[in-house]
């Protein structure tokens, strides 16, 4: 899975970006997975209004209708709630999830494209009405510019700027997003695992710039691997030597060990092996 994020002012060109690059990525066989953030609403956050957003953005923002059937049984206390329809099933959270736990519905996805989220250390396209708007939000894992900034320019804040009008613009900027996005980092605390001598958000930011390579991430290839459902889920090295020592501590009691041996452990729910 490949992740990126597009952020930038109301109005300055996210979505048009999105639905463009989308589209050429589904062109050329990639399967494709989306997810739309409302940064604008939520105490304490601005960003949306910084260089001119407007003043409805403010509002509270729900998906839900007052008044629906599932509004019904989220007003009853309802803590997740399902709709299902012939052609869509929507799923209704009452708090707003961490990019951590909306992994699982983006397993199997070749891409994953957010709109408007600041959070998740992904590479970044920054759109913007003005080159300010963009200048402020700039990080380390910025990698290209557009939007309505971008029009009529090359190069904007340090990096390439591509114009959301111009398709053979939209073109090269699929092609950036093929060359420069790797595969999604564990986003381990530097603390937990730095085993590359740069830490995740680092280790990013030193891939886009061409410094680094995806395969410099030593859990690539961990000593010990831990799957639930099916999903691998990533390990600090410090959690795996505790899982290995703990299993091998079990393991050499029994008949038939030695030392060095491959260790499979299948943990099933009910009527499963």
């Amino acid at each position: 899975m490949r992740v990126f994020t597009i952020v930038g002012i109301s109005g300055s060109g996210k979505t048009t970006v999105a639905e463009e690059v989308i589209r050429r990525l589904r062109a050329r066989g990639l399967s494709v997975a989306s997810a739309k953030s409302i940064a604008c609403g939520r105490p304490g956050v601005e960003r949306c209004l910084a260089g001119g957003g407007s003043p409805h953005s403010r509002e509270p923002f729900t998906i839900d209708t007052p008044g629906s059937n599932s509004y019904r049984h989220r007003q009853a206390g309802s803590q997740l709630v399902v709709t299902r329809a012939e052609r869509e099933t929507a799923v209704l959270f009452q708090e707003e999830l961490p990019f951590s736990r909306l992994l699982p519905f983006f397993e199997g996805y070749d891409f994953v494209v957010l709109e408007g989220d600041y959070d998740c250390p992904a590479p970044r396209i920054v759109t913007g009405w003005e080159p300010a708007d963009v200048e402020e939000r700039l990080n380390d894992l910025a990698f290209a510019v557009s939007g309505r900034a971008a029009a009529g320019r090359d190069r904007l804040g340090g990096l390439p700027a591509f114009d959301p009008a111009d398709g053979e613009a939209m073109d090269a900027l699929t092609r950036l997003i093929l060359e420069r996005v790797y595969e999604k980092l564990p986003d381990l605390d530097p603390d937990c695992c730095s085993l590359c001598g740069l830490g995740c958000r680092r280790l990013g930011a030193a891939i886009l710039r061409g410094e680094a390579r995806r395969e410099d991430c030593r859990l690539s290839s961990p000593a010990v691997t831990l799957e639930v459902d099916g999903r691998k889920l990533p390990m600090a090295p410090f959690v795996q030597r505790i899982l290995r020592n703990s299993a091998l501590a079990v393991v050499r009691e029994l008949d038939g060990y030695r030392e060095g041996a491959r260790v499979v452990i299948r943990v099933g729910g009910e009527g499963k092996p």
